[in-house]
């Protein structure tokens, strides 16, 4: 069985969409394809050595997606084989063979609101014949998503995002050390609520930000961490386990998510969360009040509030590590895998 991926970015960036395409190469071996529009301008991880790498960006949007059609139509596709797609709208750039031959995946790679615009319905309602599995992060959304479309009750699969890293051993240490992990776009990620909370905390807290993006990105945040000695920008990281296990709290101030891989990945290694409530996973990811804290979007207020509640209290923070440990069973690689198994069948 052949698997292909399409998606924007090539799967050796960061990200949580190019987590999963890493993924899905590592467990299904063998002749494999990916077809990515943007050339990275800095790769994180190294190429799969079974996948063959096929970039078919172009000047102007028209001319990437009949490059897009065009890659496609030279892979020597047959009955069996999968093509998994991480935006609806990329249904129209099928061959109409590929269509016919192979199982077509769609994956779930946002919330609803912004995943699905209106042309992106309009291609929904005119394409939903050819999608034989629509994978989506939880039950919530499943629900969400048959509400939308009811014709695809039957093809979708319940997929949580895998966590990479192993589960820690025992309980993180109670301190002061914050963390996050992602994409430097202030648009989505809101690193601005973040900062505000941070001018709220006493002096010894200490926030590091991790992540890579464009220089215009890098370059404004850098510029607003002048004025707030104890907050500071590392830059990207290879090496999440170890870089989670120097912190004690996990931060997120998304605007919106998809399903948030970086907080299953501190959830691993026993952090607490404490996060805006922006996007539907959030509430299976955090249990409110057990492995971390659910937030009003924007009230920078109650954000740090809820920080100063987890890290000042040793034995409420011990009961939340153990419950994030407890959580990260649920979407531990192996359980995760054998769904895609599943679903792929």
């Amino acid at each position: 069985m052949k698997v292909v991926t399409v998606n924007p970015q090539k799967s050796t960036m960061m990200g949580g969409v190019e987590t999963l395409i890493r993924s899905l190469h590592r467990l299904f071996p063998g002749e494999n394809y990916e077809l990515y529009e943007h050339h990275p301008s800095y790769e994180h991880f190294a190429e799969h050595e079974s996948v063959s790498y096929r970039a078919f960006g172009a000047n102007g949007k028209l001319a990437s997606k009949l490059n897009q059609v065009k890659a496609l139509g030279q892979i020597d596709l047959q009955a069996g084989d999968v093509v998994i797609l991480f935006h609806p709208n990329d249904l129209l750039y099928l061959p109409i063979s590929v269509m016919r031959k192979c199982k077509i995946v769609l994956v779930q790679t946002n919330k609803f609101s912004v995943y699905f615009k209106p042309f992106s319905k309009l291609v929904m309602q005119l394409l939903h014949r050819v999608i034989d599995v629509f994978t989506v992060y939880t039950a919530q959304d499943q629900q969400a998503l048959v509400a939308l479309f009811p014709q695809l009750e039957n093809k979708i699969k319940v997929i949580p995002r895998g966590c990479k890293l192993a589960s820690a051993n025992r309980v993180s240490q109670v301190g002061k050390r914050l963390v996050t992990i992602a994409r430097i776009d202030e648009e989505q990620k809101n690193f601005t609520s973040m900062l505000e909370a941070m001018k709220k905390l006493p002096q010894d807290y200490v926030l590091h930000i991790y992540g890579d993006g464009t220089d215009s990105e890098v370059s404004s945040l850098k510029a607003a961490l002048n004025t707030i000695p104890n907050v500071e920008f590392k830059g990207p990281t290879s090496d999440v386990e170890s870089t989670l296990k120097q912190y004690s709290l996990f931060l997120m101030t998304s605007r919106y998510e998809g399903f948030g891989q970086t907080l299953i990945e501190a959830r691993s290694q026993g952090l607490p969360i404490v996060a805006f409530d922006t996007f539907d996973a959030l509430s299976w990811i955090v249990d409110e009040g057990e492995n971390g804290y659910k937030v009003p979007f924007n009230d920078e207020t109650v954000l740090s509030e809820r920080i100063i509640q987890i890290c000042e209290d040793a034995d409420l923070y011990q009961a939340f590590s153990t419950r994030a440990l407890e959580k990260a069973t649920e979407t531990e690689s192996a359980v995760v895998d054998r769904l895609w198994i599943e679903a792929l069948a």
